[in-house]
């Protein structure tokens, strides 16, 4: 087996991994916010949706689901500012409070 072969099976290792870490994460109500940027998206106009949003998620009667929405969309807001231009391939954020399995929000 050649080294690029067995560099695509250890890639696909791992993503097939992070995935199922990924499927095992829940949130509680809407404390999970997932941003997908296709490759011609823009980061910029997708800061600014979020900025939208925490306006409206400022409305949130509930004082620990606001705090819950408004976390995540800071969180979502710091990562995208670690880019300059969306990479080839896209861009996905998971963001939020997820609740492990031993029932301990993260």
């Amino acid at each position: 087996m050649n080294r690029n072969a067995e560099d695509v099976r250890v890639e696909r290792f791992k993503l097939k991994k992070l995935i199922d870490r990924l499927d095992a994460v829940r949130g509680s109500g809407t404390s999970l916010m997932s941003i997908i940027i296709p490759a011609n998206g823009q980061i910029s106009r997708t800061s600014q949706m979020l900025t939208e949003e925490y306006g409206t998620a400022a409305n949130i009667k509930s004082q620990t689901t606001k705090s819950a929405v408004l976390g995540a969309i800071t969180s979502a807001q710091q990562r995208l500012k670690l880019y300059n231009k969306c990479p080839p391939n896209g861009l996905v954020l998971f963001c939020g409070k997820c609740i492990g399995p031993d029932g301990n929000e993260k």
